[in-house]
């Protein structure tokens, strides 16, 4: 899995890459980096792509332990094991919890990978135009 350093390091190279092309009058070089940007961005989208389908992934897992744990819950009650009842609803909203953060996190993802489409599309441009 790809962590947020990963990302943070990557969107550097870029930045790096866009605002020092090198001598700015020499125009493969310029060019260059347009496409080394280019690149980047592309790369960065595919890791917040596989991000975010991990995120989605592990928050289906806990939605579905959070069910299980609901319905354990609801067993138990019948059978009359409070002790049961109570450790099966903590691990229920345990599992509401993380699939709030989950999809909290999966909303950041999915905002930052559109940003970077947009800047994409504008270095494309760039591109084309050079």
């Amino acid at each position: 899995m790809t962590s947020y350093s990963d990302i943070d390091d990557e969107l550097k190279r870029l930045k790096k890459a866009v605002l020092y092309p090198g001598n700015p009058s020499d125009s493969s070089t310029y060019e260059e980096s347009l496409k080394s940007g280019t690149q980047s961005l592309q790369e960065s989208i595919k890791v917040l792509e596989d991000l975010c389908s991990d995120l989605r992934s592990k928050c289906q897992m806990s939605m579905s332990k959070a069910t299980t744990s609901h319905n354990k819950a609801q067993t138990a009650l019948i059978e009359q094991d409070m002790a049961s009842v109570f450790q099966h609803s903590i691990d229920k909203q345990v599992h509401i919890r993380l699939v709030q953060a989950l999809k909290t996190r999966i909303e950041q993802v999915e905002t930052a990978k559109v940003s970077l489409e947009k800047h994409l599309g504008k270095l494309k441009a760039l591109l084309k135009c050079s």
